[in-house]
């Protein structure tokens, strides 16, 4: 009997007549439904759970747009680390973005691991090749059931260009953690919604000696994802909220990179519609990149924090703006690649500068 807790669960599907989670509604290989990309400024509504709630995203605005992703149950044998997953029974991908291999028994359904894509970490590959996670237990997973795990395994990613693999270990909770009505835009409203919440992080510690000198640097892996389901009506999520963050640190330096192209993006699903949707993105704009002596960042909408990181993890610069655009000088500092950190109240990107 393993421990309990980590690191991400996907997409638990289900095909049922009832609010729970069975061994019935197992998602099955050949499911899949369009996902629509939403602003990623979206608030999780992480305080609503209960019986009886309402989930509120009416104020989304939805508009015509080409960008479409796909969410589908897959052969594990068919995906990019089939040999990292042998014992998955299925795997759940979210197009572009995030797949996750599971097996499951008459006790419980457990996850393998998973991998998610990356601008700046390569493929994340997060692997419990030790201690699996359990993520629902049988024969009904159901409103205020509750489940803590542990788990281990090998993390691999790529930091400062230098590929990591390094044993891992890491806690997760799982739960039912309401029942309700999901209203998405102006005029869509879901009844009898069931939303399962997961939160995981994974912790490791790697020696990085090239090619900068950070000694021992202690990284962690976070997901926080709340997946919402028609029970009656569909074996896949409907509307799914997820965000993940890379934090790591040594003895001198914190450094907080969730990628702008991956790392914090939300997925929803309009029933009904044939049309997809994508909101109004809250990126800024830093221009020129590359630059030589200044970046101008625009697209500022409340207070934020800007600060110049370099590859070390070191902070260069720290300045609090409080208007729409901010210019910076970059004279004095020397060539090379630069993380410009933005945070607001609602909302953090990173993203990469060259000055040269």
């Amino acid at each position: 009997m393993k421990k309990q807790i980590l690191l991400v669960a996907l997409l638990l599907s289900s095909k049922a007549f009832s609010q729970s989670f069975t061994t019935s509604n197992e998602p099955q290989v050949g499911s899949n439904v369009s996902m629509y990309v939403l602003d990623t400024a979206t608030v999780d509504l992480a305080n609503i759970k209960g019986n009886g709630v309402t989930w509120d995203y009416s104020t989304i605005s939805i508009a015509d747009s080409t960008i479409k992703n796909k969410i589908s149950v897959i052969d594990p044998k068919t995906t990019k680390y089939t040999s990292d997953f042998k014992n998955a029974k299925t795997a759940i991908t979210i197009e572009k973005f995030l797949t996750t291999y599971f097996t499951s028994d008459a006790n419980q359904r457990t996850s393998l691991g998973y991998y998610l894509p990356t601008k700046d970490y390569g493929d994340v590959k997060a692997i419990y090749n030790l201690n699996q996670e359990i993520t629902q237990q049988y024969p009904t997973f159901k409103l205020n059931d509750k489940i803590n795990d542990d788990f281990g395994g090998t993390l691999y990613y790529t930091i400062a260009s230098i590929p990591i693999n390094t044993p891992m270990a890491g806690k997760s909770t799982s739960e039912v953690d309401g029942f309700g009505n999901l209203k998405i835009g102006k005029s869509t409203e879901f009844k009898d919604i069931t939303r399962y919440h997961i939160f995981d992080s994974i912790n490791a510690t790697v020696n990085v000696t090239t090619p900068f000198p950070l000694g021992e640097v202690n990284s962690t892996v976070i997901r926080n994802q709340y997946e919402y389901y028609d029970l009656k009506n569909s074996n896949l999520p409907i509307f799914v909220h997820t965000t993940f963050t890379i934090k790591a640190k040594n003895q001198q330096y914190n450094f907080t990179f969730p990628s702008k192209s991956v790392l914090s993006k939300y997925y929803g699903f309009e029933k009904g519609t044939a049309s997809t949707i994508q909101l109004k993105s809250n990126t800024f704009i830093i221009a020129p990149n590359p630059t030589k002596e200044s970046i101008l960042i625009s697209g500022l909408t409340e207070r934020a924090i800007i600060r110049i990181i370099d590859q070390s993890g070191k902070e260069i610069k720290n300045i609090t703006s409080t208007q729409g655009q901010e210019s910076i000088d970059l004279n004095g500092i020397e060539d090379g690649i630069y993380f410009i950190s933005i945070e607001t109240n609602s909302f953090k990107e990173i993203q990469k500068i060259e000055k040269n």
